[in-house]
């Protein structure tokens, strides 16, 4: 990559070409943007910045792997996520410098490489890709420390609908506990789901779904999943 380059590539010059402190990414959590689909696949940006490898694992921890960019269609599908003069890791590799792979295992052969690219500037092995909004691709460092996009072979990612396999009314005795289960739509991928009670001194519930009934009465207990699908069962408390 050239050394002068207009502001932003200088920018990604100075992120590809030199090691950054680099963060672990924080248990449980998702920074995801809004999800895009295309082709029967979804994506999304996580806006977290971590190097290559530790984006690679994360992305498989979510069920998924980093964007494999395969046609001019799929980028510009994709690119509706990024914004201006932000730079994102992709899932295509290098191991000689000669050929490029990406992680699935997918034929490379579609790039958008910005003029003189991939060059391995000053021998830094280059050995990664990332792309931004409006210049194209660049070889990088994979310890750089930034963005990058994941990619789902669904568009089920969030459940449209949640179901509760317990029905809309059960009986529980005071004082006992009550497992409620859900269903969700076939190849979701984040099940996870907050319980929530209508009146915490009838009845309480926790991160499991498990009911515990504290006096007579009848209650709501909501499952709420991460885009807002909801479910609510009404438990009716007798001695």
């Amino acid at each position: 990559m050239k050394k002068f380059l207009p502001t932003a590539a200088a920018f990604l010059l100075a992120l590809c070409c030199f090691n950054s402190s680099v963060s672990a990414l924080p248990a449980s959590t998702y920074p995801l943007s809004e999800l895009v689909t295309y082709n029967g696949h979804s994506y999304a940006v996580v806006n977290y910045n971590t190097d290559w490898d530790t984006a690679k694992e994360y992305c498989e921890q979510m069920g998924g792997y980093l964007a494999t960019v395969t046609s001019a269609e799929e980028e510009q599908a994709v690119s509706s996520l990024y914004i201006p003069g932000e730079f994102y890791y992709i899932g295509a590799y290098t191991d000689d410098h000669a050929s490029w792979n990406w992680v699935t295992g997918e034929t490379f052969d579609y790039s958008h490489w910005q003029p003189g690219e991939p060059n391995n500037w000053e021998n830094a092995n280059e050995n990664v890709v990332v792309l931004n909004y409006f210049e194209g691709w660049n070889d990088c460092v994979k310890n750089a420390d930034t963005k990058f996009v994941v990619e789902w072979n669904t568009t089920s990612v969030y459940p449209s609908t949640l179901k509760m396999l317990n029905g809309l009314f059960v009986n529980i005795k005071n004082g006992k506990t009550l497992q409620l289960n859900l269903e969700f739509p076939s190849g979701t991928i984040f099940t996870d789901v907050t319980w929530t009670t209508s009146n915490p001194s009838m009845a309480t519930v926790d991160q499991h779904g498990v009911v515990t009934a504290l006096k007579n009465g009848t209650v709501n207990i909501t499952a709420t999943a991460l885009n807002g699908a909801s479910a609510t069962i009404s438990v009716k408390i007798t001695y």
